[in-house]
């Protein structure tokens, strides 16, 4: 199996390479004057009392400032959901797939002779947590995790993971910057058929439905590939997923793009130069090209994969 991810990752030439807002004006649970979304996400300490304008300290929160970095750890605040905590959230490789199952989190690195590395049992240092569905990475290479109907962020080393607030997904993914935003890249989810825009902000989280997809629901995950092409896998007629692909910004689905080398569900995508990289349920990774809609089996991992995620630097 390692000498079928060293040939395919040199066959690929790459080794590191009008939205509805959800629920405005609903309860207002502590009285602060913030209210919530109908899914808790506008205010994020929804029985603490005290309004919450984002991020540790409660200061507010500029999403266009990219550059303060109070904490020094080289995410800028208006990246940082720690921003005054230079321990927290830590940032992933830039180098790496990760790769995780409901309760461990493991790196792909597919120039190494010994390609998976386990980081860890997920954590919850503050709460009980959960079941970890998916994951995402920033282009600051914060880790974002879905877990129990609620966003997470973790750190990519200890795989340690701190409650954010509410967040109804199955899928997760990042869209590159200069594809919907020219300024920052943007989160994107997919919760049955509701493809969803998240607004992050520091310690803040807005999600908006821009569109619902019309036969297409979430199987597992969202990624996009170093050409900018975007797919989320949806379960398919004949068994198994199907890689669809979709205009992010609109939530328009652009067609089918082919079936991936299993019959499995697809859970774990990621891009990866100008293909994608994808895990199924079981640990089965393989390498799909969306321009002919080919796929190819390449190792198993070491444990059933519920999602995937990697640096955009990887693209």
């Amino acid at each position: 199996m390692r000498a079928r991810a060293w040939a395919v990752a040199w066959a690929v030439g790459c080794w590191g390479c009008g939205r509805t807002e959800l629920g405005a004006d609903v309860d207002d649970l502590d009285g602060d004057a913030a209210a919530a979304d109908e899914r808790g996400a506008d205010d994020r300490g929804a029985d603490d009392g005290r309004p919450d304008v984002g991020g540790p300290g409660e200061r507010p929160c500029d999403p266009s400032d990219h550059v303060t970095d109070r904490d020094g750890d080289g995410i800028p605040d208006a990246d940082d959901p720690f921003a005054d905590d230079a321990a927290r959230p830590g940032r992933a490789r830039a180098d790496a797939i990760y790769l995780q199952s409901a309760t461990t989190l493991t790196l792909l690195l597919l120039d190494d002779g010994e390609p998976f590395s386990t980081v860890g049992e997920f954590s919850f240092p503050e709460d009980p947590g959960g079941q970890v569905t998916d994951i995402a990475i920033d282009r600051f290479g914060v880790l974002y995790a879905q877990v129990s109907a609620q966003l997470y962020t973790c750190d990519p080393a200890t795989a340690a993971c701190w409650r954010l607030a509410p967040l109804a997904s199955n899928s997760l993914g990042f869209i590159p910057q200069g594809l919907v935003d020219d300024d920052d890249d943007v989160l994107y989810t997919l919760a049955g058929s509701d493809w969803t825009r998240v607004d992050l902000c520091g310690a803040q989280v807005r999600p908006q439905v821009i569109s619902t997809l019309s036969g297409y629901s979430s199987s597992g995950d969202i990624a996009t590939n170093g050409s900018g092409i975007t797919v989320f896998t949806s379960p398919s007629n004949l068994g198994g997923d199907v890689v669809v692909s979709i205009d992010p910004a609109t939530g328009t689905v652009l067609g089918e793009l082919g079936l991936p080398a299993t019959n499995l569900g697809v859970w774990g995508v990621v891009g990866y130069s100008l293909v994608f990289v994808m895990c199924d349920q079981l640990g089965g990774i393989s390498v799909f090209d969306p321009i002919d809609g080919s796929g190819s089996a390449i190792a198993t991992a070491p444990h059933e994969c519920w999602g995937a995620a990697a640096h955009p630097d990887l693209r």
